[in-house]
């Protein structure tokens, strides 16, 4: 049985690349911790559905925050899809706009500059109970 994290974190460096931010793993060795530096540009990155959803997840939190649109594209099949689905709801309560194409296994997350109020909605995640 392989570490946890080492084949999906060598994945989701190389396609997250593409983002523009800096990403690097803190003991250089294929597996998390991951740490991220810059600010994400958004675009278009595609990510293996079978790697763990918390790949997903982190995007889809992190990508409101980018400077234009991203548009995550799910290639093969998404098997934490629930896990996906409560990140997307959390998300929408606090004010995001997912859209999510199921025909194209996609979902379109809108850039900073869509967003009325980016401050209200990380508050919104990093304190739940307090908006």
């Amino acid at each position: 049985m392989q570490a946890y994290g080492q084949d999906p974190t060598r994945h989701f460096l190389r396609r997250s690349m593409t983002l523009e931010p800096k990403f690097f793993q803190r003991r250089n060795n294929g597996m998390a911790p991951i740490v991220v530096k810059g600010k994400i540009k958004g675009g278009n990155i595609h990510i293996d559905g079978s790697i763990s959803s918390q790949f997903i997840s982190a995007l889809l939190i992190a990508c409101p925050f980018a400077r234009n649109d991203t548009t995550i594209m799910i290639d093969g099949v998404l098997k934490s899809r629930p896990y996906v689905n409560i990140t997307i709801d959390m998300l929408k309560d606090a004010g995001a706009n997912i859209i999510v194409d199921e025909k194209e296994n996609s979902f379109t997350v809108p850039g900073a500059r869509n967003m009325t109020s980016g401050h209200t909605m990380f508050r919104a995640i990093s304190h739940p109970h307090h908006t």
